[in-house]
Parts: structure tokens; C-alpha cells; sequence
């Protein structure tokens, strides 16, 4: 949860160059902790295929370092300005400034000054969603603080990693989703800031994560982390309403009730704030202090302030002061000493908030201001007693703490009840995000054999290419159908394989109108097939169309997509713009592009003359199982069976069925029925048998 970094007009040059050279490493709580625990979540969540392995399994590497890098770049230096190489300025480049949302005002942060030095600085969701105020330079440089995939600077479009963005990169190739899944991360590592208090109650924190708050979470994340079995994906239809309510929860967190507002009997001292710590108002100084009541100090001031040196009037009190927060609010929530205030008055001479809290809630300051020189506070109630908005009140249970021993730091309370909520919130929006990318579900092959031999073999080849000529990443831009095999089929039992792009519910594959029998699919349901049985009588010859319909077990954003596309050769994609999703090259509907030949003989060839007694070499597949000596005449007999050495294996008996012009024998053992027609010479029997393998006699010699 990186802060944006305060920068008072008084800081020295010397100080922001330390500063650069000296990075906290709290980034890892969101690559390593928050978003891997997201991703396990969403991996135990997802019971019936209804989100891609693909997620957890091929590409959350790309997830969790798109999380650590949106704090970066952060450098702060001495520059010389373009236009003037006599002109020495300080550079900054922070996409940490666009990281705060007050939770009810909805702005960003109001610090001042110095919060942008190329564009106005914006509230998180809406750096979330679009990136709008932007400048390649301050936000992206070149993207040199980022890990290096290899992408090109055009690939990540100077550094807009939005969620629009993130939707659009979405496409088939490895790389365009890795592309994609990175900047996912970034979207998270901003959804994960609305958890921390600091983020949402307009407090510049500098200190946060090298002495404070997110320094002390990341240290203690062993003893602070849920349990994933026990957290459930949160679930909203929107990113806003994702980023707005975890906002409100990351503010609820640290607001407790005090009393109003209106003079020297600021604060009740029978209040839930005053059951925490110990309260008392300074006559002199006109401003109310906030202690331990365990004794221990909050801002250990033995030694000299480091941060006086900068800040003249910073003191050793843990203040509200009302005269002083009212004459300047940015500077009063903003320097190094240490305060607490009327959550009401945060949005107090802030330009463009929307709303702001009741009177009578108060926030703790949990982290100081300057990086490197705010110092640890050491916050020890009495009791935790936090009063929730009443947007999120019914999710905010279980909060209170009515009694204490005062060694129990704030910070391991407030991360242990804020993080289930965090992971939770993630969680969900991965699976928000997937709902929108996911494609459509497709025919990628289908494959016919008959006596186990293939006679129909097509499949959709991609053609890919770059993106743009400008960037490196690739997706799949149309696909031909490739007929790898497509020879004429006789009549008699069929095996139908269908491959599909990913694992869907089960098809309705038909044939002519009927529907093959015994279907069955894959251990991942994207591979199904089925029988089908090419009536012996018909055209000599004719074509036969394959009609394929299903549902994706992927969920869907909006009902729509989950249906088969039926053009395959036009990849289908969902695309973002001005907050609105839609389909291109998209038809829903049965896949209709397969067709196969049957040839068949000629019908009076083959009842002319009911007539196969003889001796016939048997295969079962392509393998010469023996040979069979068939006795009788006319419409029934008896066979025999024989192993390639000559031993009688089986015995059974045959007969001629009108309606379907086939000799069907059944076997003594095994109880194996065969279903055979009879060449127009008379010298090939072929069909299958009632467990599909397919079966062949070639004549030797007739009685």
C-alpha cells in the first residue's frame, strides 16, 4: 500500500535524492500476501469450472508483479528542465499520488502542495478505470522500475494500465494475456489500498511503510494473515462498486464514535474513543491530547524530533487541535507530529468532494507523514470500538473489542479484522474481470473414424500476428478450417470426437437431425464424443452436416458469451470503452461448418442375395483376430470362431434382418453381437460390435 509521498515546500533537496535510494519493501504485502492469497482463494472457490485454471496455474506470476510495480516509478531527484538547461528543478514520478479515495468524498488526495508535476492527480478509481489524467513521463519512465517481460513501451501504452486497458489487452496467445494478467495486478494493487485506512481518510502518510502502519502489517504477516478455507470471493457488478465498498469498510475500520464538534467539549469522555485511550483537553494550547492509558507513549520524544528540523511547529502531543486543522487542513493533516481528528471536517475546504461524514467520529492518524523521519506510534487501547458506516455496517461484525490490557498494538487489530475483507474483495474482482474477458466457447475440431480408421478430420488453425506494428505482443487474428482428412464414410456405427476451446457444458451434437448416443467427454468436459449410426439405407451417396450446440461452464459478465460461437474464423473479443463492454466478431449460435460424405452400396446389391456361408479371416479394429467358418443359407446358421492357431475360441448364431439389411451375430461368450453389411461382391463383411470396436471379414472361400 504505497503512499504518496509529501512534499513540503521546506524539504530539501538532499532529502528527496535519500529517499529515492531507499525504498520500503512493504510492496511485497501485495505481491506476495494479498494477491497470492487471492489467487489461492479464487482456486478453492471455484468448484465447477466456472473460472480457467489458467488464472492461478499459467499466469499468476504476471498477477502478483503487476501488483508490486503500480508503485512504481518513485523517483525523486534534481533535473534539469528541458526547455532550459540553466533551470534546476526537483523531478517527481509518482503513481503513488493517484492512490487515495476519501471514502465518502470520493477525491483524491487534497494534500498540498506539489501533488502532481505534469497532470492533476486523480482518486483511485479513477486512475482505476481509465488512467484519465496522465502523463507518460511522471507515471511510466520508460517503465525502467518495472519488471522486464520484454514487452515494448507501446505495448503497455506508455504506462496505462487501467482496467480498460487490462479488458482490451485480453486476447488468445500466451503473451497477450500475460499482457493482460499483469495489468490486472496493477488494478489490484489499487483495490487492496482501499482496505488501508490511510488510503480513504485523506492522510498523507510518507511514513506508513518504513515506520508505520503498512510497514508493521507486511513485518507481522504471519501472525495477521486469514484463513484462506474460511473467505468467501466478494461479489459486485461493477469495479466501482468493488472500489467503493471496500472504501467504506478501509474507513469504517478507523472511525469512532467521540462526540460532536462544537467547542470546548469536543470529544464525550464517556464515548467509545474515550473507553480507548486517555483524553484530555489543554487550556493553554486550546487542543485536545490522546494517550495510552497503559502510560506508554505514543511518540517516544526522549531523543530530538527528527522531522523538527523541518517542521518548526511539529510537538510531542498526539493532538486534535481545531484552531489549527481549521486554518489549514492540508498542512494539519499532513505535517510529521502526530494527530487525530474529526472525521467530519476531512473533506473541510476540499474542492469537488461529493459527501462527507456526520458529526461525532473521529480517526486515529495511524503513520507519520515524512518518509525515513515519521516516527513509530505506538497505539495501545483499551478496548476497539469502531463505528461502521451504515452503507457496509451489516458487513463490519464481530469489530468491537469492549476490553483490552493495553498491550495489544492498533495496527494487529485493525490489519487482522481489514485483510479477510481485502483478499475477499480481490478475489471477487479477479473473477468480475474474467466474467468480462472470457471468449466465447468454440469448435476447435471435430474428427470421424469408422472400423477405427479416421474419414473426417477438420480443425480451426489460428493465424496470428502482432497486435500493431508498433508492439510486441500477438493474438490470434482470424483461423481457417484445415480438412486434415475427409474421406467418404460407409454406412454403419461412427465415432464423433469434438474438441472444444475450453471446457463447456454438455453438447447436443446431431447428425441429419439425430442426436448421438452414448456421449461422453474428457476429464475437463472440453473434449466430448459420441456414436451415430449411418442408416444403410439412403443415396448411394450424400453429404450429411454435423450441427453442434453448448454452453460455456465459464461464467459469463452480463448472460452474454456463454453460447457457442458459431464463426470461429473471426475471433471473438470483448472490448472496453467509456465503461461500457461489447462483443465484436461474435455470432451465438449452433456450429453448423462440418460436413462429411457417406457412400453407400447399392441396396439390391446386398438383399439380392442373402448368402455368407464360408470361411471368413476375422478382424476386430485392424488387428486379425482369427477366422470364423459361417454355416446355413438363406436368412439364418450358426458360425464358429477361431484363433490364428486354430483353436475354437467361441460358437454362436446369425440371421438376416430385413428392415436394416444387415447380418447380426450373436456370440455364445461374451455375449458380443455383430452388426455387419455385405459387400456388393459379396466378398467383405463390415460393421461393429455392441462395444463400438469395429469388425471385418474378408472372405476365403464361400460353400
Amino acid at each position: 500500500m504505497r503512499k504518496r509521498i509529501y512534499r513540503s515546500i521546506a524539504i530539501a533537496i538532499p532529502l528527496l535524492c535519500l529517499i529515492t535510494l531507499m525504498f520500503p519493501w512493504k510492496e511485497q504485502t501485495h505481491q506476495n500476501h494479498l494477491t497470492r492469497m487471492a489467487l489461492r482463494l479464487l482456486e478453492l472457490s471455484t468448484q465447477n469450472q466456472e473460472y480457467s485454471v489458467e488464472i492461478w496455474k499459467r499466469f499468476p506470476e504476471f498477477v502478483m508483479q503487476g501488483a508490486h510495480d503500480e508503485d512504481f516509478p518513485l523517483s525523486d531527484f534534481i533535473y534539469l528542465e528541458p526547455k532550459s538547461a540553466s533551470t534546476i528543478g526537483i523531478r517527481f514520478n509518482c503513481r503513488a499520488n493517484n492512490h487515495y479515495m476519501h471514502a465518502l468524498g470520493k477525491v483524491g488526495l487534497s494534500d498540498f502542495p506539489f501533488i502532481g508535476r505534469f497532470d492533476k492527480d486523480v482518486d483511485t478509481l479513477s486512475w482505476a478505470k481509465t488512467n484519465e489524467s496522465f502523463h507518460a513521463d511522471e507515471e511510466f519512465n520508460r517503465g525502467i522500475q518495472w519488471h522486464n517481460y520484454g514487452w515494448s513501451a507501446e505495448d503497455l501504452d506508455n504506462g496505462n494500465m487501467s482496467w480498460e486497458k487490462a479488458i482490451n489487452r485480453y486476447g488468445y496467445t500466451d503473451n497477450a494475456k500475460a499482457l493482460a494478467y499483469y495489468t490486472l495486478g496493477f488494478i489490484l494493487h489499487l483495490l487492496q489500498d482501499m482496505g488501508c485506512p490511510e488510503h480513504v481518510h485523506d492522510d498523507p502518510h510518507g511514513a506508513s511503510g518504513y515506520t508505520g502502519f503498512e510497514m508493521y502489517v507486511y513485518r507481522e504477516w504471519a501472525q495477521l494473515m486469514p484463513v484462506v478455507r474460511t473467505l468467501r470471493p466478494k461479489k459486485f457488478n461493477s469495479i466501482d462498486d468493488y472500489f467503493n465498498n471496500l472504501a467504506m469498510i478501509g474507513y469504517s475500520i478507523n472511525r469512532f464514535q467521540g462526540g460532536k464538534q462544537d467547542n470546548k467539549q469536543d470529544i464525550d469522555q464517556y464515548s467509545d474513543l474515550a473507553k480507548m485511550f486517555l483524553l484530555e483537553y489543554n487550556d493553554l494550547q486550546s487542543k485536545w491530547i490522546m494517550k495510552n492509558k497503559n502510560g506508554t507513549a505514543i511518540i517516544d520524544r526522549r531523543l530530538p524530533s527528527p522531522e523538527a528540523l523541518i517542521l518548526p511547529d511539529s510537538t510531542s502531543d498526539f493532538e486534535w487541535n481545531r484552531k489549527a486543522y481549521t486554518a489549514s487542513p492540508f498542512w494539519h493533516k499532513g505535517h510529521d507530529s502526530g494527530e487525530f481528528w474529526p472525521t467530519s471536517m476531512e473533506m473541510h475546504g476540499v474542492v469537488g468532494a461529493r459527501g462527507k461524514d456526520k458529526e461525532g467520529f473521529y480517526y486515529i492518524e495511524l503513520s507519520g507523514d515524512i518518509p525515513l523521519l515519521g516516527e513509530t506510534r505506538s497505539l495501545y487501547p483499551m478496548a476497539f470500538l469502531p463505528t461502521p458506516l451504515p452503507q457496509v455496517k451489516k458487513q463490519c461484525k464481530k469489530w468491537d473489542i469492549p476490553e483490552l490490557d493495553g498491550k495489544t498494538h492498533l495496527y494487529e487489530i485493525i490489519g487482522k479484522k481489514i485483510f479477510p475483507y481485502i483478499v475477499e474483495h480481490s478475489t471477487g474482482l479477479i473473477q468480475h474481470y474474467f466474467d468480462i474477458v472470457n471468449q466465447p466457447p468454440f469448435v476447435k475440431s471435430v474428427l470421424i473414424s469408422q472400423v477405427s480408421t479416421t474419414k473426417y478430420h477438420a480443425t480451426w488453425q489460428d493465424e496470428i500476428d502482432r497486435v500493431s506494428s508498433k508492439k510486441r505482443t500477438t493474438d490470434v487474428k482470424s483461423r481457417n478450417l484445415e480438412k486434415k482428412a475427409n474421406r467418404a464414410l460407409n454406412a454403419g456405427k461412427v465415432i464423433v470426437t469434438v474438441a472444444f476451446s475450453e471446457p463447456v457444458c454438455k453438447p447436443r451434437v446431431t447428425i441429419a437431425g439425430k442426436s448421438l448416443t452414448k456421449l461422453s467427454s474428457d476429464y475437463e468436459d472440453s473434449i466430448w464424443s459420441g456414436f451415430y449410426e449411418i442408416p444403410e439405407r439412403g443415396p448411394e451417396k450424400e453429404s450429411l452436416h454435423i450441427s453442434i450446440s453448448t454452453l460455456d461452464k465459464n461464467n459469463h459478465f452480463g448472460g452474454t458469451g456463454g453460447a457457442l460461437d458459431r464463426n470461429p474464423g473471426s475471433p471473438a473479443k470483448r472490448l472496453s470503452r467509456s465503461g461500457q463492454y461489447r462483443w465484436i466478431n461474435y455470432d451465438a449460435g449452433a456450429d453448423t461448418n462440418h460436413i462429411f460424405v457417406v457412400q453407400r452400396e447399392k441396396s439390391e446389391d446386398i438383399s439380392r442375395e442373402h448368402f455368407i456361408p464360408g470361411t471368413w479371416d476375422w478382424y476386430v479394429g485392424n488387428t486379425l483376430f482369427g477366422y470364423v467358418v459361417i454355416t446355413g443359407g438363406g436368412r439364418s446358421g450358426s458360425m464358429i470362431s477361431y484363433n490364428t492357431e486354430g483353436k475354437e475360441i467361441n460358437s454362436g448364431n446369425w440371421r438376416f434382418d430385413e428392415a436394416t439389411n444387415r447380418f447380426i451375430l450373436k456370440w455364445d461368450i461374451g455375449r458380443w453381437v455383430d452388426k455387419l453389411s455385405l459387400s456388393k461382391n459379396g466378398m467383405i463383411l463390415s460393421g461393429s460390435n455392441n462395444a463400438g470396436s469395429g469388425i471385418m471379414g474378408k472372405i476365403r472361400k464361400k460353400k
